[in-house]
């Protein structure tokens, strides 16, 4: 039986969800923080985050991977269009663009509602970390980068 690792509030709602809409048996595996940083835990999710699915000999982490998976495996053309069609390919965009785009405002929002000015602080400082380290690590892309960063401390002032 496929087994979902879940820590409430968390992405892990995710699988959770789409097992619900594809009517697809899942046993709920509750993952605390404090088993989140065990060699177990690594073993199942490299990146020590949830959600991860076992399913067989089949593990994998990360929630949009996971939706990919299980659409793939168990979606029989449910929830998706077809593979390779022209709707397909905006369906991918707007599936990737809430995780690659929307996310991070989404989560900046939700730190600013829980902590405060303090976290609007720390989001400029590890920002404009993120900026150095693709300067030094992939140059060809750390202008763009750098500016980004400048531009979001200038402008978060």
């Amino acid at each position: 039986m496929l087994k979902i690792y879940h820590t409430p509030g968390s992405r892990s709602v995710r699988p959770i969800w789409l097992c619900f809409e594809l009517d697809i048996p899942a046993q709920i595996k509750r993952v605390d923080a404090s088993y989140r940083g065990t060699p177990e835990w690594r073993a199942i999710s490299p990146t020590g985050k949830v959600p991860a699915i076992e399913d067989g000999y089949t593990t994998i982490c990360e929630s949009g991977a996971i939706l990919d998976y299980l659409l793939a495996r168990y979606g029989e053309g449910r929830l998706q269009p077809a593979i390779g069609s022209p709707q397909c390919a905006e369906y991918r965009q707007w599936f990737w663009f809430a995780e690659e785009t929307l996310i991070r405002p989404v989560g900046l929002y939700r730190l600013l509602r829980v902590f405060g000015l303090a976290c609007l602080r720390l989001s400029v400082e590890l920002n404009a970390i993120e900026a150095f380290e693709v300067s030094i690590l992939r140059p060809q892309q750390g202008s763009v980068f750098l500016r980004r960063g400048i531009n979001n401390a200038v402008g978060q002032r």
